[in-house]
């Protein structure tokens, strides 16, 4: 069965690898092709660089997305919950690849990209704020290990609005007391937002930035664990 899932997902890294470079041919050659089909149609230089730029852009992005995907599975079974940051990690040197293939491509010069796009800069971070804070909180979720895929966990945040249930009145001098929040067990995570199904049955997607100012319960911690076999 392992072998068969391994020759599956080795089969996939070769499809769309084949895929992404008659894509990327494609759009090199796109000049020539436009100009064979539609003689009297003129595109500015402009749009092949853009396409050529997307093309490989999107080409390396899919690709690491399929070589994570193929790590992720094959490793699930020898390292557990770690497969999924080694995946993460690849992806993220992925999108660094692309952004520094399209730069390459575009020849740029970074040192007038970075003296000349304060501005812009400015502009785009405080219109992606949610977004950036978002993504950026989700990597140091998953490189610090706050939570993980498969952690049981208990989200105690005043951004998370809950319920808190009020005990009877014969139970106002018992040793019994609630714990406020939601519980349940992270399911899947990634650079936005991380998904836990509660003891309830519910699916409660909570953005990063929100995991991450928030206190956590983790009934699964390694430490206390050492601390009441000492």
């Amino acid at each position: 069965m392992h072998l068969l899932l391994g020759d599956a997902l080795l089969k996939k890294i070769i499809y769309v690898t084949i895929a992404v470079a008659i894509i990327i041919a494609i759009a090199f050659n796109i000049h020539e092709i436009i100009s064979r089909v539609f003689p009297s149609t003129e595109i500015p230089p402009n749009a092949y660089y853009a396409i050529k730029a997307v093309a490989t852009a999107l080409g390396i992005i899919w690709i690491t997305y399929a070589i994570a995907s193929t790590i992720r599975v094959r490793l699930s079974q020898l390292v557990g919950t770690k497969a999924y940051q080694i995946a993460t990690l690849i992806k993220i040197s992925g999108y660094l690849i692309a952004v520094l293939a399209v730069v390459a491509m575009a020849g740029a010069d970074l040192s007038g990209l970075l003296s000349g796009g304060v501005v812009t800069g400015l502009v785009l971070g405080i219109a992606l704020q949610p977004v950036l804070s978002n993504f950026f909180a989700g990597i140091l979720i998953m490189s610090t290990r706050m939570v993980e895929i498969g952690s049981r966990v208990r989200i105690l945040s005043t951004s998370i609005p809950y319920v808190v249930p009020v005990l009877p009145a014969y139970k106002f001098f018992s040793v019994d007391f609630v714990e406020t929040g939601f519980k349940g067990v992270i399911v899947d995570m990634n650079f936005f937002y991380a998904k836990m199904v509660t003891d309830e049955g519910r699916e409660l997607k909570i953005p990063n930035m929100m995991l991450m100012s928030s206190a956590i319960v983790d009934y699964t911690p390694e430490f206390s664990k050492k601390r009441r076999s000492m």
